[in-house]
This record gives C-alpha cells, sequence and structure tokens, in this order.
C-alpha cells in the first residue's frame, strides 16, 4: 500500500507478505508445492475464495489540505526471484485532515 501525492512522490509505504509454509508427508514443514501434503500451522498464505480484512497504519507528516492517492496491490510471485504479477489493484483519493 501507498500514499502519493498528485505528482506521484511517495509519501509512505507498507508491504506485507503473505507465505505458503505447508508440511510435507513426514510433518517436516516445506515451501515447495509440490511437497505440500497440509498447511502449515505458520503459513500466512491466503487460502482460495478466502477474503481477508487487514488494517494498515502509514505515518505521514502533517499535511493539512494535501489530497493523496492511496492505492493497494496484491501480486502474486512463484518463486521469490520471480517478478511479481499484479492480481489486484484499487486505489482511492484522500484530503488530510489538520
Amino acid at each position: 500500500m501507498t500514499a502519493e501525492d498528485p505528482s506521484g512522490f511517495v509519501f509512505a509505504a507498507e508491504r506485507r507478505l503473505y507465505r505458503n509454509v505447508g508440511l510435507d508427508a513426514s510433518g517436516n514443514e516445506t515451501a515447495l508445492p509440490w511437497e505440500i501434503v497440509a498447511v502449515a500451522e505458520r503459513s500466512t498464505a491466503l487460502r482460495p475464495g478466502e477474503v481477508r480484512r487487514e488494517a494498515i497504519r502509514l505515518p505521514l507528516p502533517p499535511m493539512p489540505g494535501q489530497r493523496l492517492r492511496l492505492r493497494a496491490v496484491l501480486s502474486y510471485r512463484r518463486l521469490p526471484a520471480d517478478e511479481p504479477l499484479p492480481m489486484a489493484e484499487a486505489e482511492t483519493t484522500a484530503v488530510m485532515r489538520r
């Protein structure tokens, strides 16, 4: 998620990583999808069809009256070295209060 001014300058950004961690047939943790037979308790991956609400706080300097664009992008990576593939994006505009 980012907060940008009209020129595109990013005042604040917050990233969240959702990682699939599973258990293999022996009960050991693995991130290799072809070895996963069960989801590990510490997995942060989104399940199929899951809707998750997140509270994100962006630290911003006082900017009364300034218009900011708030933008959230959900991307997917098959492997850590892969480029992220954008899956969904949402944005809105907000005017900063005192």
